[in-house]
């Protein structure tokens, strides 16, 4: 039996907690769940407002901020606008 090597389990736990998320992610209604960053994907109900300030935010209803990717924000501005919110 081969033995698995720290580089090689590593990897492996990766790729399973990869095709975990990705599952989790298209599992959710496209509607209301939007990835906004590598590590957050938020629902668009309990969005409050959304803010450049050097950085991309997003505001929850609860105080919190959220990070927003530059490659996520069109897609945010976007349903913004498809759901009638303000950004």
């Amino acid at each position: 039996m081969a033995r698995t090597t720290a580089r090689e389990a590593a990897f492996s736990a990766l790729d399973t907690y990869f095709r975990v998320g990705v599952f989790i992610e298209e599992s959710l209604d496209r509607n209301i769940f939007l990835r906004v960053h590598k590590s957050d994907i938020i629902n668009i109900n309990y969005l409050k407002s959304f803010h450049n300030t050097g950085e991309f935010l997003a505001e929850m209803i609860d105080g919190s901020m959220v990070k927003v990717s530059r490659r996520c924000r069109k897609q945010l501005e976007d349903k913004l606008k498809q759901v009638g919110n303000r950004s």
